[in-house]
Formats: structure tokens, sequence, C-alpha cells
């Protein structure tokens, strides 16, 4: 097995907003859908380096939904040597941001478990998709 070329800082925890709604009601016989919001910004630093920063939210601050959770995630990318036919783009554009949801998925679990909630757990997300932001219904994400 042989080390990867792609080096990356430790990630960090640059913004968290978290609003639990003590007025929200449940409806009967099932949780409320929350949307999930997936945003990626990637900053170039040099042809081989960027920051990438990825912007998750969940749910909304309004009175249909129980809890509402904006967190960004941000890490330094870097290819330590140029290797034919890698396209370092797509790195930081589909590999890059799902790491980084590795390391928010347990942040939210914790946050929403620790709220007296069924803990969240975000679902795996294909990040190969041409949008940018990535929409998906986080119904299913509870354990």
């Amino acid at each position: 097995m042989q080390k990867s070329e792609f080096r990356f800082s430790n990630p960090r925890l640059v913004h968290l907003n978290f609003q639990l709604n003590d007025s929200y009601q449940k409806p009967d016989g099932s949780d409320k859908q929350s949307a999930l919001y997936i945003d990626t910004s990637i900053n170039k630093i040099q042809e081989n380096e960027a920051v990438v920063e990825l912007t998750v939210k969940l749910g909304e601050p309004v009175d249909s939904y129980p809890f509402f959770i904006e967190l960004t995630m941000r890490a330094k990318f870097r290819l330590e040597h140029e290797i034919e036919e890698t396209n370092f783009e797509n790195f930081l554009e589909v590999n890059a941001p799902a790491l980084l949801l590795s390391y928010a998925r347990p942040i939210i679990s914790s946050i929403t478990s620790n709220a007296g909630m069924k803990p969240v757990n975000l679902p795996f997300l294909n990040f190969s998709t041409s949008s940018k932001e990535k929409v998906a219904e986080a119904g299913q994400t509870s354990s």
C-alpha cells in the first residue's frame, strides 16, 4: 500500500449555531423531516493548495422544525507532488467535502443528543454530482 500524496490540515470547527425550538409540536405519528443543506467553498492558495469549507444546515429556525443547526468545518488541502492523471480540482470538489462531512457528522449527533433529542446521524452523500449545493431530506438520519 502506498501513502497518498494528498495532505490536509486538522479540520476545524469554525462556525456553530444551534437553536432548539421549544415551541415545536411534533406531528402525530411521525418525526418532522428536516431539510439538509450542504454547501462547499474552495479558496485556492496556490496551484496545489486550497482551503475548503463545508457548511451544513439542518432544520430551519422556525416553529415548524424541532431545531436548527448550522456549522462550518474548514481544512487546508494540498497535493505534495504532481501526479499524472490526477485532477486536484476534482479532489477539492468531491473528496475534501466528503472528508469534512465525516468530521461534522459526530458533532451534529452529539449536539442533538445533548439537547435531549434522538441523535441525528447525517447520511453519506455523493459529492460527485454537478450541483455545488447538495440538498437532501434528512428524515431518515436518526438512528
